[in-house]
């Protein structure tokens, strides 16, 4: 972004928060009716804002110049009101309503407003013939779904789930038009067709909030003020400020319904189905969460998630939908199908509208060389042939025979899925052309056969001219599956290797850099034709995905790939200008255009917020800030080149441990060198979308020096913030597996810190242990930090890391895996030694105090010595001191305090305890707002300590109800929240005898039980307690 649209936003920012705020309450929609009966509630929902639009909840209509369509279901709505692409609002035209204040302040700030706005980004327009509903189909879900969305005990999110082909996204836009209609839309976006640029969670949230905007204006303030602050906010804030809160704002008396559309087919989708379930219940009560997809990305039952089976429809239906689809079918002679041919379609489709819409779609080609009835007869002919086992590759492969049916037709089509298939990003189709070598009238008369396939039309604006575009954003998941697929049997198989895909691409690249590179004048990547930016963005991408991986000592299959003789023969010229250019094109805009996608440490993990990891609280300092240390002159001295056609690159350090020339070294080298050198010009410090570009780099300079270790473990810190930022597996495996490759590949006792490799193994094995629950990865991160450890001896700089991650290993296994005296005493030396080595008034001396107090109560509640209970409160009132109110951690150290004072005045009666426990928990809560993550820990702080006095006991029960309300769902110690409020209840019973509170005392102690894990040192207090309320309930 150019410093004059910086300095514009800026000035957007500061007028933002000078804007006038809305004076005016909005009316709330009245209540809509319950009943016990989802049907009941859905139908009696709909009747009552059956005649209700969006106009009825939106304020004086707006009239923005807007180019843009947006299709809920079978209908096409143009804008109107805030657009989605805000033109010029300074411009617009207004109906004949009054100008509401929140109008007026939009209007106040401008085009410097619209400019803000339109950071926002903004969904594709999917638009196609799948588009089509077929009226009352899928009734049965519609009422079951919308009576879970008026149930006001209902979970926060819906997942539709169903095999391929059924009929999701095509329901998915006919329930978006029924919100819609009713006024209870927020948001509809469907994750199968998001841009290249937008596809990070972070963004999918803010594309989401450009909709809500689009469907409530009164909405956009609140939005923009989101954009205004949402820098570096974890993504489970930026739901919160982007969406939740604005819809809030609006004060209806209902929530509304945000719909999220293939979300299996989206990479990052942990991510956000990790941050619904972190989300505390209460926002259910404003928002509400449909989403669809063909399996459950969690593979697991998530509390926060409502899963709904979606069946096929009936044969009935699918008769009905082939005999509207077949009217348009040009018969020959005139002459229809026979009326048991629909009804042995409709049995052949088994409710896979995909298959029945694949079939009508060939039908109905006008220019088929085939007739329709020969091209029926076909289908039903390999039907009987082939069987049912295989539905869909079954009718693929013959659509591929039928369309392309003489073999010179089909090596020319399977030459265009192997240059197309793992494209990236579209091109003119000249460009596409001269890039590929494919013949343009042979890609427009494959383009025109395969429309018979394509259930998308492909995006961009009207006259933009002839594009290819990669096959994810044209073709149905299961066409794609079909293609890539290696077990499907050999007489129906069209097999195209996505992996050969890639090395074509990566190929066709090489070919293309050489035409413009070198240079003998300074280049700017604007200057480039689209096919000449496509090779210099995507080479490295298809070389890592193109090419075989390596191992230590093991890389013989890349050394004998084309691109590997590729790369080695392009000359060091021409690669170091490739550098200069790919930086410019892939180098990071500022953070308002896109905010970070991950979580922070408590969420992303699920674990213990109260004990802060060293390497954690520092962004990984010990890993992140060292790995490069051997390489700083690759880094910096790229990083300094600003200008895309500057001089940066020929500065970077090409030499091995500083000694050898650069002329010296040998080819190969360099070359890694200088990818290494742009992967670290290209770390942002967090991950985002275009994090993936850094990864191939690094992928490919372990390609060519598989025996650097400071190559793989700085690929393994790549792989692992992937992980930290889409929430999956997979990245943490690519972690794992390249920190133990950097473990082999260290071979240099000389090595400045060879202790940073054992830590980065073990750091990724911990990780994964909390995403995949095995023990024995844990175990093996436990030993790995002692062998760290035992690298890093007494007077090494980073000793005290070692010891403070090896002690946060331990101390998570032992309060997971049951205590254990002998550990939790390691724990506790170790970080007393860390705690020694710390400087005079180093400012991590308050978190290594407070880690300290945590496992010291923790061992007074293993083992009852009253010593570690008055060390912890001492250290922790150390603690607090060194970080006053204002520091990021207060909150947090005053909760631990408040806790260890708690439970002191429990075992000696000290009142003077309990009411220090009381005041600093109070005074925290004002520095608590709504959305501070703290806000739960502190209310179940306070609510245990207000329990012991019986006249606050009413209070202490309504804040440990309103802490449980905060706590999601799936979150690690929801149950001692629970522990808390069940104690709270059978006291509240004693006082009032009331039946309903020793019922409820005993039904949150059941579910607090069945979330506890099985060997957590806390258990027994749970057992205790149950114990306690059957002896109450026995002796009634």
């Amino acid at each position: 972004m150019s410093s004059g649209k910086q300095n514009l936003l800026s000035k957007v920012f500061k007028k933002l928060q000078k804007a006038p705020r809305p004076q005016e309450a909005i009316t709330p929609a009245a209540h809509a009716p319950s009943g016990s009966q989802a049907h009941g509630r859905s139908a009696a929902f709909e009747k009552e804002m059956g005649g209700a639009t969006c106009e009825g909840t939106r304020v004086p209509d707006i009239w923005v110049q807007d180019h843009s369509k947006h299709h809920h279901g079978d209908t096409t709505y143009n804008t109107h009101g805030t657009a989605n692409f805000v033109g010029s609002v300074a411009n617009a035209t207004f109906g004949p309503k009054s100008v509401t204040m929140i109008e007026r302040a939009f209007l106040s700030l401008g085009n410097e407003a619209a400019l803000l706005w339109n950071t926002l980004p903004k969904q594709r327009d999917i638009g196609g013939p799948e588009n089509e509903y077929m009226d009352g189909s899928r009734e049965d879900v519609v009422q079951d779904t919308l009576g879970w969305f008026e149930d006001p005990d209902s979970e926060l999110g819906f997942l539709i789930q169903g095999a391929a082909g059924l009929g999701k996204s095509t329901f998915a836009r006919h329930l978006t038009h029924r919100l819609h209609r009713v006024g209870r839309l927020a948001a509809s976006v469907s994750l199968s067709a998001l841009p290249s640029d937008a596809r990070s969670p972070s963004s999918v949230v803010r594309m989401a909030a450009r909709e809500l905007g689009r469907n409530h204006p009164e909405t956009i303030p609140p939005i923009l003020e989101a954009i205004k602050s949402c820098e570096a906010a974890p993504l489970v804030d930026q739901f919160e400020m982007f969406l939740i809160t604005p819809v809030r704002s609006l004060r209806l008396s209902h929530p509304l319904a945000v719909i999220f559309d293939a979300v299996d087919e989206y990479e990052s989708h942990s991510a956000l189905i990790n941050v619904l379930s972190s989300l505390p219940a209460t926002a259910s009560s404003s928002i509400k969460f449909i989403l669809l997809g063909r399996s459950n990305p969690r593979a697991r039952k998530d509390a926060a998630i409502c899963l709904y089976p979606l069946q096929p429809v009936s044969t009935a239906t699918m008769e009905r939908f082939f005999r509207k689809q077949l009217e348009d079918v040009q018969w020959e002679h005139g002459r229809r199908y026979a009326e048991a041919r629909i009804t042995k379609l409709a049995e052949l489709a088994n409710g896979l509208f995909i298959w029945a819409k694949v079939v009508c779609s060939l039908l109905q080609k006008r220019l088929s060389r085939f007739l329709p009835n020969h091209i029926l007869e076909s289908i039903l002919d390999a039907r009987r042939t082939l069987g049912d086992s295989e539905r869909l590759a079954t009718l693929y492969h013959q659509a591929i025979m039928l369309l392309f049916p003489d073999s010179e037709d089909q090596d020319l089509f399977r030459e265009y899925l192997m240059a197309t298939l793992a494209l990236q990003e579209s091109l003119p189709m000249d460009e596409f052309s001269a890039f590929s070598n494919l013949p343009s009238h042979a890609i427009v008369t494959i383009q025109a056969e395969l429309k018979a396939l394509q259930i998308r039309k492909p995006g961009g604006t009207d006259g933009e001219g002839a594009r290819v575009h990669p096959p994810s954003s044209l073709f149905h998941l299961s066409f794609l599956e079909y293609l890539k697929s290696t077990s499907t049997p050999p007489a129906i198989a069209f097999h195209v290797s996505m992996f050969s895909s890639h090395s074509q691409l990566a190929q066709f690249c090489f070919k293309e850099l050489p035409r413009f590179l070198p240079s003998s004048h300074p280049l700017r990547y604007l200057d480039l034709q689209p096919r000449e930016r496509y090779a210099v963005t995507y080479v490295m991408v298809h070389i890592y995905h193109g090419t075989p991986s390596v191992k230590p000592g093991s890389a013989q299959e890349w050394e004998r790939s084309t691109q590997c003789a590729t790369l080695l023969q392009s000359s060091f010229g021409l690669l170091e200008q490739w550098a200069e250019l790919f930086v410019g094109l892939v180098r990071p805009v500022p953070v308002i255009e896109e905010c970070p996608g991950g979580s922070d440490d408590s969420q992303s993990t699920g674990r213990n917020p109260e004990e802060l990891d060293a390497a954690e609280v520092s962004k990984y300092h010990e890993g992140r800030g060292e790995q490069h240390a051997g390489s700083e002159g690759e880094g910096t001295k790229l990083a300094e080149s600003n200008e895309v056609s500057g001089q940066g690159v020929n500065n970077i350090d090409v030499t091995v441990d500083g000694d050898v020339p650069k002329e010296d070294v040998e080819h190969d080298t360099r070359v890694a060198q200088l990818l290494h050198g742009v992967a670290t010009t290209l770390e942002e410090g967090r991950y985002t979308c275009r994090s993936r570009f850094r990864t191939s780099c690094l992928e490919v300079a372990v390609r060519l020096r598989p025996d650097e270790a400071k190559y793989w473990i700085d690929l393994g810190w790549a792989h692992f913030d992937a992980g930290r930022f889409n929430g999956r597996a997979e990245p943490y495996e690519q972690a794992v597996a390249a920190h133990q490759n950097a473990l082999r590949g260290v071979d240099n006792p000389a090595e400045h810190d060879p202790g940073r490799f054992p830590y980065a193994l073990a750091t990724a094995l911990r990780e994964r242990y909390l995403i995949a629950g095995e023990i024995e990865d844990l175990n093996q991160a436990i030993a790995l930090h002692r062998d760290g450890l035992a690298l890093r001896p007494p007077g090494h700089p980073q000793r005290r890391m070692s010891l403070n991650n090896l002690a946060t290993s331990l101390s998570l296994y032992v309060r997971e895996r049951g205590p254990c005296t002998g550990e939790i005493d390691e724990v506790i030396s170790l970080q007393r030694e860390a705690r020694d080595l710390l400087p005079q008034g180093h400012e991590d001396t308050s978190m290594y105090l407070s880690n300290l107090a945590i496992n010291l109560r923790y061992r007074y509640e293993m083992a009852v010595p009253i010593a570690d209970l008055e060390e912890a409160i001492r250290l922790g009132r150390e603690a607090l001191a060194l970080c006053p109110p204002g520091y990021p951690d207060h909150v947090r150290t005053v909760d631990q305090l408040a806790s260890s004072l708690t439970l002191l005045y429990e075992v000696l009666g000290d009142r003077g305890s309990l009411e220090e426990a009381i005041r600093l928990s109070r005074e925290s809560i004002s520095l608590c707002p709504m959305g501070h993550p703290s806000r739960r820990g502190i209310f179940n702080t306070l609510s245990n300590a207000l329990s012991f006095d019986i006249e606050h006991l009413d209070e202490a029960l309504q804040l440990s109800r309103e802490s449980l309300s905060l706590t999601p769902l799936n979150h690690w110690y929801r149950w001692e929240i629970m522990l808390t409020l069940a104690s709270i209840l059978l006291s509240h019973y004693e006082q009032s005898g009331s039946a309903e509170d020793l019922e409820e005392a005993t039904s949150v102690c059941e579910q607090a039980l069945s979330l506890c894990p099985s060997e957590h040192f806390l258990r027994h207090k749970l057992l205790a307690l149950r114990a306690k309320l059957t002896a109450v309930k026995s002796s009634l």
